[in-house]
């Protein structure tokens, strides 16, 4: 999964000790891209169960739990876990070599798009532990019998002394003895094949990393123009950080959760550009694996308190979306390298990127230019305590109050209100199965049908040419001309990996 990069200490796959050279994690973020019925989120570090909702953000530490009744859906970069109901989940380490899930009771779809050298995925179940050796499409359930399946790519499982293959087009019985059997379709891997995408036909591969949450959405609600992307089917009124609402999330602090299906790489990847009286969104260079931020955002007025307003029932929140070449200084770190690796894809020169005389983050700015700060959208600061949905309640305030405010670098200093208790879907705890149910296996039956199609497409690839530091995209993709004829500017390191990539795929072989 080229989405999540993940870093591995000592993992045991496929039987084998994999050791990484020691090297620094980054950690990756994913998104909640579904709910469908009633489910539960846990941030990382909360104390209690919230109500699950769209691009809320997942990162190690995040639980999903739905009820009898509900689905839902995780991607994590160009990967996807889709849940099913009853189901009782948790992504324990995300980072950009390693993800591990424990899912403790349900049904989840994996698909893996990719799954590079030093990357790895494990599933941690009641009765074991699963690792995907291949990119693919995976069923894995919990029960009396456990099934594990591949409709495509391979996995291995071991736990209670067994140790089982499971090739494409096979699932795993996990009862005593097991068996593999062929694999076969049934509701849930329909809704989980129906949430499929064909990665072949979308344009902002050619713009952004597959890394990047969210990158898959732009393309349906939007259209890129050079390396421009701009969104389709807005209100009059819309602007970036405009339609959602602010939510407390650890380790970030106040994080942008965006009401748009399509806001979630918008709100925490780029930079937005007010061009020719419409809003457009500018990711920048090509960065392979960007980092994530809790939104790209400055505030007005003053840490702890906000921004005064002649009205009264007190202060009030005010905050507006950074241009492309502003630098974004998190709050929630004092880390150099990682502030300027946040604001690589966006900043010309990183390394002028530097800290106060004692170490410290700016915290406020008063005389900077900023593109966008007549566009700051303000609400109460109860409101934005509250988690309170921003476009109703938005405050027209004079410009010239906009200007003359100074900017806070980093979330505002705003203590979140007291989040109402949420009730835990009616989850039915299975029973622990006694320690026979996977034992030590004697015999294996393997049931293989004659031939195996496993379903999914095989790969389209198609050609672009790379000229001096530029990526051309082939027509489809140029649905009209780029803005003021050019093509789209990229890193040349961009041009050489496309090249390559195509290339290999090519002249590999096809299942």
């Amino acid at each position: 999964m080229r989405a999540v990069r993940f870093f591995l200490h000592t993992l045991f796959v496929l039987g084998l000790f994999v050791v990484a050279p020691a090297q620094a994690q980054q950690p990756a973020v994913g998104r909640v891209s579904l709910v469908d019925g009633r489910a539960a989120y846990r941030a990382t570090g909360d104390p209690a169960l919230s109500k699950a909702e769209v691009n809320a953000p997942v990162a190690a530490g995040t639980s999903l739990r739905t009820d009898p009744h509900a689905r839902a859906e995780i991607r994590i970069g160009s990967g996807e876990i889709q849940i099913s109901s009853d189901t009782d989940l948790e992504i324990v380490r995300l980072d950009d070599r390693f993800l591990e899930i424990v899912l403790r009771q349900g049904r989840i779809g994996l698909r893996l798009r990719r799954l590079d050298d030093g990357e790895a995925v494990q599933i941690d179940l009641p009765d074991g532990g699963l690792w995907p050796g291949q990119p693919g499409a995976y069923d894995i359930e919990t029960g009396h019998p456990a099934r594990i399946t591949a409709f495509d790519g391979s996995a291995r499982f071991a736990g209670g002394g067994a140790d089982i293959a499971v090739g494409t087009g096979e699932q795993a019985v996990l009862a005593n003895p097991a068996v593999v059997e062929p694999a076969g379709l049934d509701d849930f891997g329909e809704w989980c094949r129906s949430r499929d995408y064909d990665e072949t036909a979308l344009a902002a591969p050619y713009f952004i990393s597959p890394s990047m949450t969210g990158y898959e959405a732009l393309d349906a609600n939007g259209r890129w123009e050079g390396a421009v992307w701009y969104p389709r089917g807005l209100a009059p009124d819309w602007a970036p950080y405009h339609f959602g609402h602010w939510r407390w999330i650890a380790p970030w602090g106040w994080s942008w959760i965006d009401e748009a299906e399509w806001g979630f790489a918008t709100s925490h990847y780029g930079r937005w550009a007010y061009v020719n009286e419409r809003w457009g969104w500018v990711p920048g260079s090509y960065v392979a694996h960007p980092l994530f931020a809790p939104a790209l955002v400055a505030f007005l007025g003053t840490p702890g308190i906000g921004l005064s307003v002649a009205e009264g029932n007190g202060p009030a929140v005010a905050w507006f979306p950074l241009a492309p070449g502003e630098i974004y200084w998190p709050s929630y770190t004092a880390d150099l390298g990682y502030v300027r690796q946040l604001n690589l894809a966006n900043v010309p020169n990183v390394e002028a990127i530097r800290l106060g005389a004692r170490g410290e983050l700016p915290l406020e700015v008063f005389n900077e230019r900023f593109a966008n700060r007549e566009f700051a959208s303000a609400v109460r600061r109860t409101v934005f305590a509250a988690g309170g949905a921003v476009a109703p309640a938005l405050l027209h305030l004079p410009e010239q109050r906009l200007v003359e405010a100074p900017v806070i670098m980093g979330s505002p200093q705003v203590t979140a209100a007291a989040p109402k208790p949420v009730a835990a879907p009616r989850i039915a705890v299975a029973a622990a199965p006694p320690r026979s149910v996977v034992q030590p296996v004697q015999q294996i039956t393997i049931l293989r049908p004659a031939k195996v199609n496993p379903p999914g497409r095989a790969p389209r690839v198609v050609l672009v040419h790379a000229v001096g530091s530029h990526l051309r995209a082939p027509a489809f993709i140029r649905s009209g001309a780029p803005a003021r004829g050019q093509t789209a500017p990229v890193q040349p390191g961009h041009s050489r990996e496309m090249a390559a990539r195509l290339a290999h795929a090519a002249h590999a072989p096809r299942r």
